[in-house]
């Protein structure tokens, strides 16, 4: 059969329909994008392209009138036709429209894709079940220690897959182990909420944890700022480990549980078996590289690509599995990036800071501004989607201290922890039926806050001595 012979499709196809809600949405953002254009009057016409734009991704993102992935593609194509063409206000050549979709592939989406395509294979094989039992049997079962239990390999899954899959899997090991509890135990509210917290901590970690760290990383490659793997683990995996800490205890002290024993009834998941041992061998092969580029010089991006050569030339990972990855992520994570480009080449950023005058404010201030307007805005929006709005203007304010001011609003984003509408992990949690808006939000505006404290401090320690401003 030919590679693009139709195949008859039994699917019923979808029927054409935009609801008020989205009509509005898309209104708003016309009427936003215009407003922006006439209010900045003053800015050069690059310029006042570039922030119309913004307002127009903003709107749509924060209403999601339409999927996060079409927004990302209307910044495209917005960018293109308003400074990328010939004669157009920034000067650029037949070709210079490329510099806006060259993001779509730039290093730090390449390395988002090489994360995908080992929790593709973790998840296929079985593999992410595997670790999670083995932890689970041999863990204590005290009421203390299963929820740390579950809090750990949520966590640690989540360094290395998407913090959804982490969730929806230890869910499904988590509501067998709820029967054994009785309805009035506060101890059941307490692990629900363990999973989707930990997830999104968990996914802090590691760059291709979650898509916001890729965004910062990417953003700041375009500026010529190079932050490595081995760096940036360096920097969050001991702020997950702390926030994981005090998550615990939260949720001990919150939710103190009746039941001094849990039982946690694990269905059987066989051996590993070869397909296993191949796929753990590449998984470790790949983390050993990523944390050794200092001494290879091979780019993480290069490394990235590996796992995906031999996944599928050994079969690992079929065409359809390649097919069902989560393209529409690196899609909204190469949008955001074309953003910053839009951003820096439109002069945008230096009005900005200008505007601001963020170069007079002391390192503290700059980094808890921007964690704070991160998690704000992660609270009521998704995750990539603010980071993705807010890197462009975090990048123009972080002047010479860039580097921590993007890393802290990066991992900001992911203590965006208060609804059931701030990420996908908390939505999963609480569509179980077992929590309530107010239980989520008790816990979790207070882990928002303490993280937004806690990504200060830290940037400052690790970061302080190198970036002094006055």
């Amino acid at each position: 059969m030919g590679l693009y012979e139709r195949i008859p499709s039994t699917k019923k196809a979808a029927s054409l329909s935009i609801s008020r809600r989205q009509l509005f949405g898309i209104a708003l953002a016309v009427v936003a994008g215009l407003s922006a254009y006439l209010i900045a009057a003053d800015l050069t016409l690059a310029a006042r392209y570039t922030l119309a734009i913004f307002a127009v991704a903003i709107t749509l993102w924060i209403t999601e009138a339409i999927p996060l992935v079409a927004t990302a593609m209307v910044i495209l194509f917005l960018e293109i036709i308003l400074l990328g063409l010939p004669g157009g206000p920034l000067g650029l050549e037949n070709t210079g429209y490329r510099i806006f979709l060259q993001p779509l592939f730039a290093p730090a989406v390449v390395l988002m894709l090489g994360g995908i395509v080992l929790s593709s294979a973790l998840n296929k094989h079985g593999l992410d079940v595997i670790f999670a039992a083995a932890v689970l049997r041999v863990l204590p079962k005290t009421s203390g220690a299963v929820l740390a239990g579950f809090m750990v390999v949520t966590a640690f899954l989540s360094m290395w897959m998407s913090n959804t899959a982490a969730t929806a899997l230890m869910l499904a090991i988590l509501m067998p182990a709820l029967k054994n509890l009785s309805d009035d135990d506060p101890l059941r509210g307490a692990l629900v909420l363990s999973i989707p917290f930990s997830a999104n901590l968990g996914g802090m970690a590691t760059p291709v944890g979650t898509p916001p760290n890729a965004i910062a990383i990417g953003a700041l490659s375009q500026i010529g700022v190079r932050i490595g793997f081995l760096e940036w683990i360096k920097v969050s995996l001991p702020l997950t480990i702390v926030l994981l800490i005090i998550t615990w205890l939260a949720l001990m002290r919150i939710y103190p549980p009746k039941s001094r024993v849990v039982k946690v009834n694990m269905r059987e998941v066989g051996q590993l078996n070869r397909t296993n041992i191949f796929i753990l061998v590449i998984l470790s092969l790949t983390i050993l590289l990523w944390l050794t580029t200092d001494l290879h010089g091979i780019p993480e991006a290069a490394i990235a690509i590996i796992p995906i050569i031999i996944f599928l030339a050994s079969r690992v990972l079929e065409r359809q599995d390649f097919n069902a990855l989560d393209w529409d992520v690196l899609i909204v994570i190469g949008g955001g990036l074309s953003l910053s480009t839009a951003f820096e080449q439109s002069g945008l950023s230096d009005v900005i800071v200008n505007l601001m005058q963020t170069g007079l404010l002391p390192l503290w201030q700059l980094i808890l501004l921007a964690g704070t307007m991160s998690v704000l805005l992660s609270t009521i929006i998704s995750h990539t989607a603010a980071i993705s709005l807010l890197m462009p203007l975090v990048i123009s304010m972080g002047g010479a201290a860039v580097i921590p001011v993007a890393m802290g609003a990066a991992l900001a984003s992911s203590a965006g922890l208060g609804l059931p509408v701030s990420n996908a992990p908390n939505t999963l949690a609480y569509s179980t039926g077992l929590l309530s808006n107010k239980d989520m939000a008790k816990c979790g505006l207070f882990l928002s806050f303490v993280g937004t404290l806690l990504i200060t401090v830290l940037m400052l320690l690790w970061y302080g001595g190198e970036y002094l401003i006055p």
